[in-house]
């Protein structure tokens, strides 16, 4: 009985921020999509396929680059425009390359020539920029769109989104995280006495501790750790009551080879 309740508490913690997070999905996506339409509304297209570069925006405050709003913002935009007939997307990873290897930084996209290089090398007609900023329970999206033949920039606009919903969208893009520890683990036994409580011992254990830390998600996260003891120190104390009204004892100590393992796995959710 007990196990099941625990299944069932485990599953529930996972799946429940599940379905909030997708409920909140659509409203995020939904205004992003129609934003982006009425972008696409001042591309000058035709008949033929438009090349478009959409580089990650630019986070303009921590709390934007912690939860990786501008990436989050970036490749919904892309996906949307991906999903016409008449518009091929490049790849994001292959335009932060350039910006790498230009050693421009998301800052340096503000210039409008050096957009417009950056778009003719990786072959783009269209480039699209922005940057996001919090500011009191909403994130400000700027978007500009530059045509690479001309370098002017043909669209310059401004959307507002909750703040709250808008991160919950972006905890599934955030790239896994992981953390390794080493270190050294001291493990104290209590006192115990045997039967006749004419002796009382302790231990302390002496060893190496490794392991690391798996963030799944924003919210979740996994933990495993090794500790070995290799090293046990004992001391014994044997108590004599040949004198009632002051026992006398005697003390032992000793140090000896154990080989004790102990592996912790657990699960978090904040």
């Amino acid at each position: 009985m007990l196990k099941k309740i625990f299944i069932l508490l485990v599953v529930s913690v996972i799946i429940i921020p599940q379905l909030w997070t997708q409920e909140t999905d659509s409203i995020v996506i939904q205004k992003l999509n129609d934003f982006t339409d009425t972008i696409i509304n001042n591309f000058d297209i035709g008949t033929h396929t438009a090349i478009v570069a959409v580089a990650d925006f630019d986070n303009k405050s921590d709390k934007a680059a912690e939860s990786n709003i501008g990436f989050t913002v970036a490749d919904i935009i892309s996906q949307r425009l991906s999903k016409l007939d008449n518009i091929g997307i490049v790849e994001s990873s292959q335009i932060q390359k350039i910006i790498e290897n230009m050693q421009l930084g998301l800052t340096g996209l503000y210039n409008e020539k050096t957009v417009a290089s950056l778009g003719h090398l990786v072959g783009a007609e269209y480039m699209v920029i922005g940057s996001v900023t919090d500011i009191s329970g909403f994130y400000r999206i700027n978007v500009r769109v530059v045509k690479i033949e001309t370098g002017v920039t043909i669209v310059n606009e401004i959307l507002e989104l909750d703040s709250i919903l808008l991160e919950k969208e972006s905890e599934k893009y955030l790239p896994p995280r992981y953390r390794v520890f080493i270190g050294t683990t001291y493990a104290y036994s209590p006192q115990n006495f045997n039967l006749d409580f004419k002796m009382w011992y302790n231990y302390i254990n002496f060893g190496l501790t490794a392991g690391f830390n798996y963030d799944i998600k924003k919210n979740h996260s996994l933990s495993l750790f090794l500790n070995y003891f290799p090293v046990q120190l004992e001391t014994r104390y044997y108590y004599t009551w040949s004198n009632i009204t002051y026992p006398q004892y005697n003390e032992s100590f000793k140090a000896q080879l154990m080989f004790h393992s102990e592996i912790m796995l657990g699960y978090g959710y904040k």
